[in-house]
């Protein structure tokens, strides 16, 4: 009897390692259209300062899709979480009805991604995946990554452009969104990441047929930014200056002191 339980009790212990090693791995896409690439801007609310813009562009060969975003206007420091959601948004621009990850191989969210094994995660969750906003205060936070289990082409589980972006707070509530468009191009020469493109309307950032990336600035009141100067001290300023320059600068004190000293 004792034997049998032990039997048992081995079974049973195997059985349940057995269960929650299960993985649901995505897989790496290749093959994916160069010719097109997509594109996402965050809304204009009146509710949230939050504003930015994610490009997913398939790589030179094909595989994977590299993503280079950038997000400003946070509160605080973070994190935040962003995700691709499965369901586009609304024309009333509810962040809520995106509805959940996508998540075509059926991972679920539970246990948390693991940033060391992202083909166990869901393939909508890219701060999971790459890491989540961590910003100073009054920065934006610009990344740039490739994701192997993302797609381009139309038909695969692991497709993004008929989806949204949603950008969730530190309490895990939704503070932002936006939905793909597609952009289909020869050559494409993408935006610096570090640029702040705006909007006027909700439309004009989800809808264009063409880019959602205007060429205008918000605002300075919106998104502030101190000047920045190389230049912080005379060091600096001997360090910043060509050299034809530092040696005429030379040239003239010396000049000067041997007339005063006549």
């Amino acid at each position: 009897m004792l034997i049998s339980t032990l039997i048992l009790g081995a079974a049973l212990n195997v059985a349940g390692l057995k269960t929650n090693t299960t993985r649901h791995e995505a897989p790496i896409v290749r093959g994916n259209p160069t010719d097109v690439h997509y594109e996402v801007s965050l809304l204009y609310k009146t509710s949230t300062k939050v504003r930015g813009w994610l490009i997913g562009t398939p790589s030179k060969d094909g595989v994977g899709v590299e993503v280079r975003a950038n997000f400003w206007g946070f509160p605080d420091e973070g994190p935040y979480q962003y995700h691709i959601h499965e369901a586009p948004i609304p024309d009333n621009g509810d962040c809520n009805a995106a509805g959940p990850h996508l998540d075509p191989y059926k991972r679920g969210e539970t246990p948390p991604c693991d940033i060391d094994a992202p083909e166990s995660c869901q393939v909508g969750d890219l701060s999971g995946k790459h890491g989540p906003v961590w910003v100073a205060p009054g920065e934006a936070y610009v990344v740039q990554y490739t994701d192997f289990f993302l797609s381009t082409s139309r038909g695969s589980p692991a497709f993004f452009g008929n989806r949204s972006i949603v950008l969730h707070n530190v309490n895990g509530t939704r503070i932002n969104c936006g939905n793909f468009v597609e952009v289909r191009h020869k050559h494409t020469t993408l935006p610096n990441v570090e640029q702040q493109p705006t909007y006027t309307t909700a439309r004009e950032a989800s809808d264009s047929a063409t880019s959602v990336l205007p060429t205008t600035v918000e605002a300075a009141t919106e998104t502030p930014r101190p000047p920045t100067s190389s230049i912080t001290s005379p060091a600096s300023f001997l360090n910043a200056a060509p050299a034809h320059a530092v040696e005429f600068s030379a040239c003239v004190m010396l000049a000067t002191i041997v007339a005063f000293m006549l």
